[in-house]
């Protein structure tokens, strides 16, 4: 009679044998993002909240195909010597 010493494990999940749940997770996470991403007045709002700090803000969207970016910029409104 012949014994193993270390049998396999039963009933183990491998990587190979379940579906995988990224694209799932990068979707929802996409989807989120957007949720709470700021328009551009509500960005210039907040800088504005800032007070005096010697910048200039400016805020806005570029459009490239489908895709919509809303950035805010801050110049300082002299150069230091």
């Amino acid at each position: 009679m012949t014994v193993e010493r270390n049998p396999p494990p039963r009933n183990t999940c491998t990587s190979a044998s379940r579906p995988t749940r990224s694209p799932l997770i990068v979707t929802l996470d996409g989807i989120l993002s957007c949720l709470r991403s700021y328009e551009a007045r509500e960005m210039l709002a907040l800088a504005g909240d800032l007070g005096e700090v010697g910048y200039r803000w400016e805020a806005g969207e570029a459009r490239h195909h489908m895709a919509v970016v809303t950035y805010l910029i801050g110049r300082p409104e002299r150069v230091p010597d």
